[in-house]
């Protein structure tokens, strides 16, 4: 069984149930009789960072760009879904995996502003502050899950200024400031073709 099947079918899970499925519903979709070879493909989904499994369960909480616990970006998908993003790139990303209306919640983390961005056909139609900027955190050399450093800390600011004072505030070097127009196309390009 091909990984990448593997992956779609936790992709498509996510949004409809707040969460993946057990390997034993995904062997089901898969129509897979089985479940050593869905374990197999977990576990080199994990080694490619593609998914995070908890520790002790197992289950996974974690399937880029999606996440099982509370994060800074709620993602409304078709004005219906709600679903947590790893981080901001990975909010802006979904739009282009799901190909439907999405908006973004977020707040900034220096200023505790709300932040709200609606994408519509590729494009996004609205931003609150117009001022919104993403900073990227680079992962560490001896991470093996972008969701332990790089994901935290890629976050929507309100504007360049406010995210000088948090890079002033935190001591943050390790990292890149994206436009709003650059990190959604690095979203698309993450992301654009994993349902496809």
């Amino acid at each position: 069984m091909q990984k990448s099947k593997v992956l779609k079918a936790i992709l498509e899970s996510f949004p409809l149930h707040g969460r993946s499925l057990s390997k034993k519903a995904l062997a089901q979709i898969l129509r897979v009789s089985d479940i050593t070879e869905v374990t197999r493909c977990l576990e080199e989904l994990e080694k490619d960072d593609a998914i995070v499994r908890d520790n002790r369960t197992g289950e996974i909480i974690v399937a880029y760009p999606y996440s099982y616990a509370e994060t800074r970006h709620r993602v409304t998908i078709a004005g219906r879904t709600n679903i947590w993003a790893m981080c901001a790139i990975d909010a802006l990303g979904i739009h282009f995996m799901v190909r439907k209306d999405t908006t973004i919640e977020s707040t900034c983390p220096q200023l505790g502003i709300p932040i709200t961005i609606h994408l519509h056909r590729g494009d996004v139609s609205f931003v609150e502050p117009s001022t919104t900027v993403v900073w990227r955190t680079d992962k560490r050399a001896d991470e093996c899950h972008d969701a332990t450093t790089c994901c935290p800390g890629t976050n929507f600011f309100s504007s360049c200024e406010a995210l000088e004072q948090w890079k002033s505030r935190t001591r943050e070097v390790g990292g890149e400031l994206f436009t709003l127009q650059r990190a959604t196309a690095r979203g698309q390009s993450l992301f654009g073709h994993l349902l496809q």
